[in-house]
């Protein structure tokens, strides 16, 4: 965990807070899944489920960094996804 923090820095805002155009024909046809982290205490995501069409959506008991607590799970949700 200390390479984490070390390595945490703060993020644009400008990534969230610009508005983009997508068309059903380009960004809709792309089949998508969502990996809901419930234990996120950045932002709370559920209306992302109710406002994006997803194929298939799985959820883990982790943080936003999956990667680090749980990476083994979210390999596997990667596999079963791809």
């Amino acid at each position: 965990m200390t390479l984490v923090k070390t390595k945490l820095r703060w993020q644009p805002v400008a990534a969230l807070a610009t508005p983009i155009t997508a068309s059903a024909e380009r960004y809709g046809s792309i089949p998508k899944i969502y990996i809901r982290c419930t234990e996120s205490k950045d932002l709370d995501r559920r209306s992302i489920i109710q406002n994006m069409p997803c194929q298939k959506v799985y959820e883990l008991p982790s943080s936003h960094s999956p990667f680090f607590s749980m990476p083994e799970k979210l390999v596997a949700i990667l596999e079963d996804a791809y």
